[in-house]
């Protein structure tokens, strides 16, 4: 019988994984965006960050739900994970 989703442990500590690498891209995509906005010309510079933090973002989303699937647990139930937020 799977876990009920309050339960299991690692599909919290997935959930904040793939919350705190959805933090990381979006700061990184903010940065280029204020650097755009402020008009520096090395704004793409930030790519190879975005880009790292967007293969992060992906394979901690693949693995939440390859663990839910495979687990048996269940979205949109159990206690909510914030995640960290750091200043730009």
């Amino acid at each position: 019988m799977p876990s009920t989703p309050e339960r299991c442990a690692k599909r919290m500590e997935l959930e904040a994984a793939f919350l705190e690498a959805t933090v990381k891209f979006t700061e990184r995509l903010n940065r280029q965006m204020i650097a755009v906005a402020q008009g520096n010309l090395d704004f793409a510079q930030h790519d190879p960050w975005i880009d790292e933090a967007r293969v992060q973002r992906i394979e901690a989303r693949d693995a939440l739900s390859k663990h839910a699937q495979e687990h048996g647990c269940s979205f949109g139930s159990g206690p909510v994970v914030r995640p960290k937020v750091t200043e730009a």
